[in-house]
């Protein structure tokens, strides 16, 4: 199968950042509308999910923002529109990204009771105008339907629940994930108020149900969220993400399994990165034969057999491209930061200034909570297991992402 062969791409982790870093931003642009609620004014973000959903595909083919349309960034690199045959229109293949990463249902990953949809969700739902929605939990309760009715609730949650009610008919896959067998459905808990959430649940449909309108943000609140929205993408864009980096057409490509693409990957990164040591271009098969004999590709018996399927084709073709391992897999990073006791910062950080930033208003309380823990070098698979972790995330589970903007919090003010 022929395949246009593809640009050069820029790293496509930075791309993908910037777009998750571009959504949080929506999420909590200034409108100057308040609302009162008791004695506060507070701020608010207003929600049309349609004119939402116009900004993002407008950004995704190009048309909006001055940058991505001077350099075709977010078409070119991130949607990949040239991979597309056909004569596919950047707004065309702008609408597949949305549906095959913004709207792809997520689901459980490894012994977790919640994914990035989830979690969405819940950051959304603490963003809630009611001083209530600041309590808002997920927990899985033994419950198939946990009754609303009969109690009084807070402003909002009843048209956040009709709308979950709606995306829970609408779910098509009804297999049950063993976190469901043994600790029940996965809820939305406000105040005592329990509403069901779909196992699989999109980014997309996670802001479509949320609450509207939305607390307006402050800086030091805004990176935390902005974390968690970047994460969301990150993960929510690895399989398309991983077509991508191989120079293989998304559409054409969606029917070979996730572990497949991934041992692609890594067999290609480890090529590329032994041309590079040794001077020698990537498509060599004495380069290939090399990697084969360290790390082969499953399913496949021979370097020969893996070379003339059609993916081995394709590949040769159009790609791969600038492959940097890990490609595009959130999972692998986890890893790797639960076995490292990772500082936030160039130089150690003291229990001192610790409280000063406090004090400057740099961290809140999590954060202190976090930068203690490490002072005290304690791994971050014992603070992910921390209640205080399951309360400011949703899950036992630090994203990548909050580490990372809260080490530039830092550096910022040592600077």
């Amino acid at each position: 199968m022929a395949l246009v062969s593809p640009p050069r791409m820029p790293p496509g982790r930075r791309l993908v950042h910037t777009f998750g870093a571009h959504l949080a931003f929506l999420l909590n642009a200034a409108s100057g509308e308040t609302v009162r609620a008791g004695d506060e004014t507070i701020d608010v973000v207003p929600i049309d999910v349609g004119a939402l959903l116009e900004r993002l595909l407008r950004t995704l083919s190009g048309g909006d923002d001055d940058e991505a349309r001077e350099l075709g960034r977010y078409p070119r690199y991130l949607v990949a529109s040239p991979l597309y045959r056909g004569g596919v229109t950047p707004l065309e293949a702008a609408h597949v990204y949305f549906e095959r990463v913004l709207d792809r249902p997520l689901a459980l990953a490894r012994s977790n009771h919640f994914h990035h949809g989830h979690r969405l969700l819940l950051a959304l739902c603490r963003r809630g105008v009611d001083p209530h929605w600041r309590r808002a939990e997920l927990r899985r309760l033994a419950l198939a339907t946990p009754p609303i009715s009969g109690q009084t609730a807070p402003s909002g949650l009843m048209e956040v629940a009709d709308r979950l009610t709606e995306l829970l008919k609408e779910e098509k896959d009804t297999r049950a994930p063993a976190a469901r067998t043994h600790y029940g459905a996965p809820c939305l808990l406000v105040d005592g108020i329990a509403v069901e959430i779909p196992e699989r649940l999109s980014l997309w449909k996670a802001i479509r149900a949320g609450p509207r309108p939305l607390r307006l943000l402050t800086e030091p609140q805004f990176g935390p969220f902005q974390s968690q929205v970047v994460d969301a993408i990150v993960e929510a864009n690895a399989p398309y993400g991983r077509c991508v980096a191989l120079g293989l057409c998304p559409t054409e490509w969606d029917d070979v399994s996730s572990n497949l693409r991934k041992a692609i990957s890594a067999f290609l990164s480890r090529v590329h990165a032994l041309a590079r040591q040794t001077g020698a271009t990537p498509d060599q098969v004495e380069l290939w034969h090399t990697v084969w004999n360290q790390r082969p590709v499953p399913r496949f018996k021979t370097l020969e057999e893996f070379r003339s399927s059609s993916i081995g084709r394709a590949l040769a073709h159009g790609g791969p491209v600038d492959l940097e391992p890990p490609i595009y897999d959130p999972r692998e990073a986890e890893d790797a930061d639960d076995q490292a006791e990772m500082p936030v910062a160039d130089q150690p950080i003291s229990p001192e200034e610790i409280d000063e930033l406090e004090r400057e208003g740099v961290i809140e309380a999590y954060d202190r909570y976090f930068l203690r823990a490490l002072a005290m070098r304690q791994p971050l698979e014992k603070i992910a297991k921390s209640q205080q972790t399951r309360r400011r995330f949703g899950d036992h589970a630090i994203p990548a992402a909050y580490i990372a903007e809260l080490s530039a919090r830092v550096r910022r003010r040592r600077e």
